[in-house]
């Protein structure tokens, strides 16, 4: 066993011995061809050097982000022999491309170099780096330290963050992207969740990481149940962002295209709106003519109903002058017929009285006739056909596009429903004002007209009777034929007035009823109103929309190149981190490493310190022994 110790040992000794030579040789060597050539100081170089210069910023982070010092790696590609001034504030300075030492002094490193590549290494104790980073660690909801969080077990949160810092160039964290990385051991982290992160399997690990593009903060949160927890830091590389797109090449076209269904679509729905308000706004004109029309019936009504009561109060006097005359003239005493010749006087007087009634009950049916009419043709020229489906279809579309249009199509529907009660109940009183008017009506047999021109002929028959009939000898023949027909005239009369009285208190009632049908016509045209105030809301409100859908394109276009020219790196002209005054920079890089979680130490006591040798100081470096 110890054999096969001692072989193990000797085989990773070897292969630590390679990977030192290996790292020991990074720094003096170039990937390209002849990179091993001219490394040495030489002193006599004449004149200033030609170069470029890249910079290696190496730094090192407490677990918890805090910062524990840092080092350049200083590499210069010499093309023409010459001495060379790099400035930086080292604490010290190390060659690693000859054998010969460098000094720093008064914040400058000066040497001579000949063509080819020259390293050297310049160590920082206060290094400000272009971010400052803080890493925090939880433990089933508490705050733990690294050194806490070693060996334990538990629902585990780790919240990176790196910022902006003030103190440093912003030219590096403005122009810069990061790699953050992690790599978790699969067999003490189970259910690991790091949104934002590629995760990939790295042997017996997962690896996460996170991008952060310039100008942005790092903040992303990992989790994960553990167990006898442990890992490895973090590594952050750091370098200038490049993206090459060839944006003569790229054609927006077919990205562009997709929306022109949206935006004929937004037109059809905008022209749709203005048909909408068109339509509301005639049928608000249209309300408007109804309602003047009904206030002129509801003044034609108010006005008959205020004469009908004039009328059959004339119509009673005259019944019971008639009747008056009837019973005097039946009770009278001929005997003496002096006064006779007065009655024919007396007849005509009252013939005059009816014709007077008649041509003022002509008159109200003239502007009874009239309100009537211009009441009936605005209510049957207002009404509004049904929306058909295609409108209702287009009316839900723009409700779905812009639910703040909504209210106004449910107020729609609701004053087309108001109308259409609106047109029955007119429907339905109609028979009463045509019965009015066929009462009125001088042409017709039944007609009040037509029965007080009737009276009044007779009457006007009569005292032409009487007139010729007093120059006759047979008078008292006449005087009882007179009688009878006065008699027969009161008794009609009686029957007349009893109607003429029926009809008032119908008009009476229709007057006093019709306030109602008024105050709500009234409200419907107020609610049109309304409503036609909200179609043109929406209106205005899907011609925005349709105007935003057409500029969708050209907005889309105006943010790819902004997003373009915001991560284009053409800008970006590299500059030294060690000190503005370096010239002739051709790239930084930072490489950031943090400190791990360790397992905690295991303290062994042995009873007495035991001489260990050389070998068996180097098995038990490699855990061998």
């Amino acid at each position: 066993m110890f054999r096969n110790k001692v072989q193990k040992g000797a085989a990773v000794l070897l292969s630590a011995v390679l990977l030192l030579g290996t790292v020991s040789t990074a720094y003096a060597q170039e990937n390209d061809t002849g990179s091993n050539s001219s490394l040495t100081v030489s002193t006599a170089a004449v004149g200033n050097a030609d170069y470029t210069k890249t910079e290696n910023v190496y730094a090192r982070l407490s677990a918890d982000g805090s910062a524990n010092g840092a080092y350049i790696v200083n590499h210069f590609r010499v093309n023409k022999a010459g001495e060379i001034t790099d400035y930086g504030s080292f604490s010290d300075v190390t060659n690693l491309s000859t054998t010969e030492s460098l000094t720093a002094k008064d914040g400058a490193v000066r040497f001579s170099a000949q063509a080819g590549n020259f390293y050297y290494q310049g160590n920082m104790t206060t290094a400000e780096l272009p971010w400052n980073f803080q890493i925090t660690y939880t433990l089933d909801g508490k705050t733990v330290t690294p050194k806490e969080l070693g060996g334990k077990s538990g629902a585990l949160k780790i919240h990176f963050q790196g910022k902006k810092n003030p103190k440093a160039d912003a030219v590096f964290s403005d122009n810069y992207v990061m790699q953050v990385s992690l790599t978790l051991d699969n067999d003490t982290c189970a259910n690991i969740q790091a949104p934002g992160a590629t995760m990939a399997d790295a042997g017996d690990g997962t690896q996460l990481s996170f991008t952060v593009l310039p100008g942005a903060d790092a903040d992303f949160t990992i989790e994960a149940d553990v167990q006898n927890f442990s890992m490895s830091g973090f590594s952050i590389a750091a370098v200038p962002y490049s993206i090459s797109v060839d944006m003569d090449g790229f054609d927006t076209d077919d990205l562009t295209s997709q929306f022109s269904e949206l935006t004929d679509a937004a037109k059809q729905l905008n022209d749709g709106a203005k048909e909408l308000l068109d339509g509301i706004r005639k049928l608000n004109d249209g309300g408007g003519s109804v309602l003047d029309g009904s206030a002129q019936i509801q003044d034609g009504l108010s006005a008959l109903s205020s004469n009908s009561q004039s009328i059959v109060d004339a119509s009673a006097q005259f019944s019971s002058a008639l009747s008056a005359i009837s019973t005097q003239l039946a009770q009278a005493d001929l005997s003496g017929l002096s006064q006779l010749s007065q009655l024919p006087g007396g007849l005509e007087q009252l013939s005059g009285a009816l014709d007077q009634l008649s041509a003022g009950l002509g008159q109200l049916k003239e502007g009874f006739d009239t309100a009537y009419q211009a009441m009936d043709g605005a209510v049957q020229n207002g009404v509004v056909s049904a929306p058909t489906q295609e409108e209702l279809a287009a009316m839900q579309a723009a409700c779905a596009a812009d639910p703040s249009a909504l209210s106004g199509y449910q107020k729609l529907l609701q004053a087309y429903q108001q109308y259409q009660t609106l047109v029955a109940v007119w429907n339905n009183v109609k028979p009463a004002f045509q019965a009015v008017s066929g009462a009125l009506d001088a042409s017709g047999e039944t007609s009040v007209i037509s029965g007080i021109g009737t009276v009044s002929a007779t009457l006007h028959t009569m005292s032409a009777s009487m007139t010729d009939a007093l120059g006759d000898e047979d008078i008292e023949a006449m005087l009882g034929q007179l009688r009878s027909g006065l008699a027969e005239l009161s008794a009609g009369y009686a029957d007349f007035h009893g109607g003429l009285c029926a009809y008032a208190e119908g008009i009476q009632t229709l007057s006093g009823n019709y306030g109602a049908f008024h105050s709500g016509l009234r409200d419907y045209t107020g609610g049109t109103g309304s409503l036609a105030d909200g179609a043109g809301t929406f209106a205005d409100g899907m011609n925005e929309f349709a105007d935003g859908v057409s500029q969708i394109p050209g907005k889309i276009q105006d943010t790819i190149d902004e997003m373009m020219e915001q991560y284009s790196s053409s800008d970006y002209d590299a500059v030294s981190f060690t000190d503005s005054r370096n010239e002739n920079i051709r790239s930084v890089q930072f490489v950031i490493s943090t400190d791990g979680v360790e397992l905690p130490e295991t303290v062994s006591f042995a009873a007495e310190e035991e001489h260990l040798s050389f070998w068996d100081r180097l098995l038990a470096l490699f855990g061998l022994r």
